[in-house]
């Protein structure tokens, strides 16, 4: 698939399969945040990788808008993304490498930052000099959310098993100097 194609294809997804995801998997998507640039290279970012027993505990410190509320629709693995220099420009292109590399591998991705920082500190000993910036759930995708663009409310929407998400037309988000 191409990069046009990934990029407006890829959305955040909620309900997933009851599906292992490899680590070779998980390592590759984190192998990809590498790559991304780096403010001043200083590369402040480490990943924790979670898809073992632990996982269950970890989804207790999430809010994941009210779509899962039980063991069946739940991430097979999360990536718990750690930053020493606190520099969010090198989250946002991390995560956005990891996210893609995921879509490409036929993962399903959510990137969650209503988390309960302290909760994730404690439950794998994270050292304090390490921000717990975002989570980043992964797994095979239950659902299949379909682009509608809109001039009305940005309010996702479920259609006969399908997820809706509204978009803002391009001409309304462009602006010009005159």
């Amino acid at each position: 698939m191409n990069l046009k194609k990934a990029i407006e294809k890829r959305r955040s997804i909620r309900l997933f399969r009851k599906k292992e995801v490899s680590e070779k998997i998980l390592r590759h998507c984190i192998d990809q945040a590498r790559y991304a640039p780096s403010a001043n290279n200083k590369q402040p970012l480490e990943y924790l990788i979670v898809n073992n027993k632990k996982k269950d505990e970890l989804f207790r410190c999430l809010t994941f808008g009210g779509e899962i509320d039980n063991k069946e629709g739940r991430p097979s693995a999360y990536i718990v993304v750690l930053d020493k220099n606190d520099k969010d420009i090198d989250v946002g292109l991390a995560v956005q490498n990891i996210v893609l590399t995921a879509f490409s591998q036929k993962l399903g991705s959510c990137i969650l930052g209503a988390i309960d920082r302290e909760k994730i500190r404690d439950l794998f000993n994270i050292p304090s000099n390490l921000k717990i910036k975002l989570v980043i759930a992964l797994g095979y995708p239950a659902e299949k959310p379909v682009i509608e663009e809109t001039e009305g409310p940005l309010e996702y929407k479920r259609k006969n098993g399908v997820l809706i998400v509204p978009k803002r037309k391009l001409k309304d988000i462009i602006r010009y100097e005159k």
